[in-house]
């Protein structure tokens, strides 16, 4: 009994510190005369007021910054969705033109296609590359295997430097020619090889050239240089000592003879 009642006594003991502690640490608050109370109170609400103004100041200034950082990614949103909008509109366009086409037959197809390739050669007159390229497609979508679309389709990717394109455009075009393949297709097939680093490509192209011409200094002078880069180094002299006498005056032969040397040397002294 004696322990309850320590208890009691030691709970009331605490909880009337506890009840001092807190009137002392709000003793402003509690303990303020009666004529000041008015003036207490007035201090109270401008705290508050300041401190409702400097709230309102950084929630002002947080988002002033986030309208700072966010304003280009959302300028940026909204340009990308313009142009995916108008994408897709574009696309749109395209695939009723190409049902449409698809529905012509007979005379109507042959307009039709002739215009086209006219519209395509003016655009080619002007250098508007894309423009012809999309005319040229438009074409092929009406007739898959019209040559002189893909002749021009060759001719836009070689200006505008697509050369795995161009590579593949002209290497068909000599398929669909076959043996009325102009020489010049060869060396445009090869080069645009070359300039995607395919070397195995430029001299398959080449060699065909060389059936066309064995003694073409164009043709010799290409395939040396394709066969020094693809390492193919007795190609590469057997058409040196060719374009030696088809073209002695070529200021290539001496730069060709340096490289094949070196080329040799370094092959011979290369570790197993």
């Amino acid at each position: 009994m004696n322990i309850v009642v320590f208890i009691m006594e030691g709970v009331f003991f605490f909880s009337l510190v506890a009840i001092a502690t807190l009137l002392w640490r709000h003793r402003g608050h509690w303990f303020i005369p009666f004529e000041q109370l008015e003036r207490h109170e007035q201090e109270y609400h401008r705290k508050k007021e300041l401190l409702v103004r400097r709230t309102e100041r950084q929630m002002e200034e947080l988002w002033s910054t986030i309208v700072t950082y966010s304003r280009p990614i959302i300028s940026g949103a909204i340009r990308l969705g313009k142009r995916w909008y108008q994408a897709i509109i574009e696309m749109e366009q395209r695939y009723r033109k190409n049902v449409e086409a698809l529905k012509l037959t007979g005379p109507q197809k042959v307009e039709r296609i002739t215009s086209m390739l006219d519209a395509a050669d003016e655009e080619m007159a002007k250098e508007e590359w894309p423009q012809a390229e999309a005319k040229f497609i438009e074409v092929l979508t009406m007739q898959n295997t019209h040559l002189r679309a893909y002749e021009g389709l060759a001719e836009v990717y070689w200006n505008m430097g697509k050369w795995k394109e161009a590579m593949e455009t002209y290497k068909f075009v000599a398929r669909l020619l076959q043996d009325k393949t102009p020489i010049g297709y060869y060396h445009r097939w090869a080069e645009a090889a070359k300039e995607c680093q395919r070397y195995t490509q430029a001299i398959k192209a080449l060699q065909k050239a060389i059936e066309l011409g064995p003694n073409n200094p164009r043709t010799l002078d290409l395939l040396t240089e394709n066969a020094i880069l693809d390492g193919n180094l007795s190609l590469a002299q057997e058409t040196l000592e060719k374009l030696k006498i088809a073209n002695p005056e070529n200021q290539k032969i001496a730069d060709f003879q340096k490289r094949i040397e070196e080329a040799s040397a370094s092959a011979l002294v290369a570790p197993l």
